[in-house]
């Protein structure tokens, strides 16, 4: 890919800009908000995707030159468990391909994580042929192994779409050797060709509680978004 490409990073069950270690937030959204940087400051045109989680948030936010984030107004404006988010699907993924025929954009990429924004973004790409990068984030199987019920609507609509993700996505994103293997000896019918145990860039020595409220959080955290990429030196 070249600078200026149109990338989009894709969850539905954690807002980048929520600051970690408040409410149900735990940090993994962090990951979000660093790759986003990342790819920034290598001069990627950087697009985010939520699901609007707090009537205080706007539903777009233009963060400089190269970032934005569209949050869709799909359930209730408040933060959901992942399985309640699960059982919005089907909106979720018609909002998500209305919003992005609007904005008339040609994304190179798109990079979904955790199961929801897995499916909505492999039905977007197996249509528009798009390059579609996945993170797995956690596996349904294991829980499943690990006591969490079967029978919920939830754990099924789930475990069909992870079989689609697995195999669909070009390239399938673990973030060790011990998931790797938990996605090959609980998923045989995977192709385990395309997956990249790629850790995630967190320093826990420099990893701490950022400050509260969020709105002071985005204020400040955004700043860096507006500078652009990096100098080549």
């Amino acid at each position: 890919m070249k600078d200026g490409s149109q990338v989009s990073i894709i969850c539905f069950i954690g807002d980048p800009f929520d600051p970690p270690g408040h409410e149900r937030y735990g940090g993994g959204h962090l990951f979000l908000f660093d790759l986003g940087r990342f790819l920034i400051q290598k001069g990627y045109q950087l697009t985010f995707f939520t699901r609007r989680n707090a009537a205080d948030k706007p539903a777009f936010q233009r963060l400089g030159p190269l970032c934005s984030i569209y949050r869709l107004e799909v359930g209730p404006p408040e933060e959901l468990e992942p399985a309640a988010v699960g059982m919005y699907l089907e909106e979720l993924s018609v909002a998500f391909d209305t919003k992005i025929d609007s904005l008339n954009l040609e994304f190179s990429t798109m990079h979904s994580h955790y199961w929801i924004a897995g499916e909505i973004v492999r039905r977007f790409c197996h249509k528009k042929q798009i390059r579609h990068v996945h993170s797995v984030l956690s596996l349904g199987r294991l829980n499943c192994e690990k006591g969490q019920s079967v029978k919920s609507p939830v754990a099924a609509l789930r475990d069909h779409a992870e079989v689609k993700i697995f195999n669909a996505a070009d390239a399938l994103i673990v973030v060790c050797p011990s998931e790797y293997a938990d996605l090959k000896r609980l998923y045989p019918e995977v192709n385990n060709s395309k997956i990249c145990v790629i850790p995630y860039g967190v320093d826990p020595d420099v990893f701490y509680p950022r400050p509260e409220p969020s709105s002071d959080f985005v204020r400040r955290q955004t700043y860096r978004f507006t500078q652009g990429p990096e100098p080549s030196i």
